[in-house]
């Protein structure tokens, strides 16, 4: 993802066709982008760091999306599976020990 400037609420940018505003910026805890294309995207992708213990941390990947129109049919064949097999899924980054 590439942003005009430094991520903050209000910066804009995204990656190929998909382009996001910033809509809200918690640093080291949270960002919230809302699409601002396709046009068809409604919805927002989204980052949060969890940390339910003293040595974990959980990065959590939200993407509350409605394509619209023709997009509906690449969210049905490539995004929903993606995502679909993903979900609920904590990663957890292998310890240094």
């Amino acid at each position: 993802m590439r942003f005009d400037r430094p991520l903050a609420v209000g910066a804009s940018g995204g990656h190929g066709p998909v382009r996001y505003a910033v809509a809200h910026y918690v640093p080291g805890e949270w960002v919230r982008f809302r699409f601002t294309g396709p046009r068809e995207f409604r919805g927002f992708h989204e980052f949060s760091l969890q940390h339910p213990g003293a040595e974990r941390t959980v990065l959590r990947n939200t993407l509350a999306l409605r394509p619209r129109g023709v997009r509906w049919l690449g969210w049905l064949l490539f995004f929903r599976p993606c995502t679909t097999r993903r979900s609920g899924r904590a990663w957890t980054a292998p310890s240094a020990h």
